[in-house]
C-alpha cells in the first residue's frame, strides 16, 4: 500500500461489491496473525467495510498480492 493514498469515503469513484470486499479484508485479518507488519494496512482499509470504492478495493488487493507472493 502507497503511504502517499488518501483514502475517504467520499472519493468519488465506484462503488464496488460489499461482500467482495470483506471477503478480501478478512483474508488480509487472518494473514495478520503470522505478518504483524501488514496490521496497519489492514485496518486502515477495513475502516471502509460498508462503504468500499475502488480505489480501496484495489489498495486491499494489491496488498493481499503482494503478501502471497512473499509466504
Amino acid at each position: 500500500m502507497n503511504q502517499k493514498d488518501k483514502f475517504s469515503k467520499e472519493d468519488g469513484t465506484a462503488r464496488v461489491d460489499e461482500q467482495k470486499f470483506r471477503i478480501l479484508i478478512g483474508c488480509l485479518l487472518y494473514l495478520t496473525t503470522t505478518r504483524p507488519d501488514i496490521l496497519y494496512a489492514t485496518s486502515l482499509l477495513s475502516c471502509f467495510m460498508y462503504c468500499p470504492s475502488k480505489n480501496t478495493y484495489e489498495s486491499s488487493q494489491k496488498n493481499f498480492e503482494i503478501n502471497q507472493r512473499d509466504i
